[in-house]
């Protein structure tokens, strides 16, 4: 198999750094992603039940989150791209992985508890906002800054790194990590939604 997958690999154009194996792992990562969104939306205008809608929502934003991590690497930095290039585990300790499954279960504990606890629409709307202009924020940074925008922090300058002073680098110096700040906050402010 060794000739077989040498010259099948030098018939594909690669402009990234994928390992050969790497296309199954993230077309199944993203059929995954693209499903869970759908089914979320669905559930969002469909369910009448106030723990499946903000569970649809929550599903909904996070795989969102991931599937644009992934596509903005891809369009803009391919060289950089990888199964990482998701972002499920963006520390390397698995935290963030961690805060989205706590929520979930704070989340499922609170409406099996508290079953009117969650419907107020000013926390939900606010949350909602903030989610919608923090995503918007940080995939903004991801385009406006397209070659020069990688997940990984630079130790050294590189040549083809510069500084962005355009699009939302023209009003915010660190667009990606305010807009990530804001999605993470009022995701969970939108579950939290308390009635006051």
């Amino acid at each position: 198999m060794g000739s077989n997958e040498d010259e099948y690999t030098r018939m594909i154009p690669n402009e990234t750094n994928l390992p050969f194996q790497e296309p199954l792992k993230i077309s199944s990562i993203s059929f995954c992603l693209g499903t869970t969104f759908g089914i979320s939306l669905f559930g969002v205008f469909v369910t009448t039940n106030v723990y499946f809608a903000l569970l649809s929502r929550f599903s909904m934003f996070v795989s969102l989150y991931h599937m644009l991590e992934y596509t903005s690497v891809a369009k803009f930095n391919p060289k950089y791209l990888e199964i990482n290039s998701f972002m499920f585990n963006p520390d390397g300790d698995y935290n963030f992985v961690y805060a989205m499954l706590f929520s979930i279960v704070e989340l499922t504990i609170e409406c099996l508890i508290w079953p009117t606890f969650k419907k107020n629409i000013v926390f939900n709307t606010l949350g909602l906002m903030m989610v919608l202009f923090g995503q918007g924020l940080r995939t903004g940074a991801m385009v406006s800054a397209k070659t020069s925008f990688n997940h990984y922090i630079a130790t050294s300058k590189e040549a083809s790194h510069k500084l962005i002073t355009s699009g939302v680098y023209k009003y915010e110096r660190h667009p990606s990590y305010v807009g990530f700040l804001l999605w993470a906050v009022g995701l969970q402010i939108m579950l939290m939604n308390p009635a006051i």
